[in-house]
């Protein structure tokens, strides 16, 4: 049980950073994106348009931002769940309690920074 539990932890790490990553990138594309309409615009438009153009923009940036801190708090609930469960599954299995409690801080610990395995589900959705 502590091999699985140990794997477990390891395999929710690499999930974890992996998700951070999205929702990093999620985030900094629209960012990238946003500068360069606005670019764009202030190159092309009646200078008038100009606000407008960096107002919906910057919103859109911000939007997705939001995207990706919603996506990592999210994914944290369900992580968190299951290292709760991964821990009591470890202590009913015999793992001494204080370690299978340190077992769910450590995944916990892992977890709540990367939180976003729910970013790549939407990744591949959209």
């Amino acid at each position: 049980p502590r091999e699985l539990c140990t794997q477990l932890n390891s395999t929710f790490k690499d999930a974890g950073e992996k998700a951070n990553s999205f929702a990093n990138s999620f985030a900094d594309v629209f960012e990238e994106f946003s500068e360069y309409m606005v670019k764009v615009g202030q190159e092309t438009l009646i200078i008038e348009h100009v606000p407008k153009v960096q107002d919906s923009f910057q919103l859109v940036a911000k939007t997705a931002k939001d995207i990706g801190d919603e996506v990592r708090a999210t994914s944290a609930s369900l992580f968190g769940a299951l290292a709760a469960g991964v821990a009591a599954a470890g202590e009913a299995a015999g793992i001494e309690r204080g370690a299978a409690a340190g077992l769910r801080g450590g995944l916990l610990s892992l977890l709540i920074p990367a939180l976003g395995t729910t970013a790549a589900i939407f990744h591949h959705l959209l």
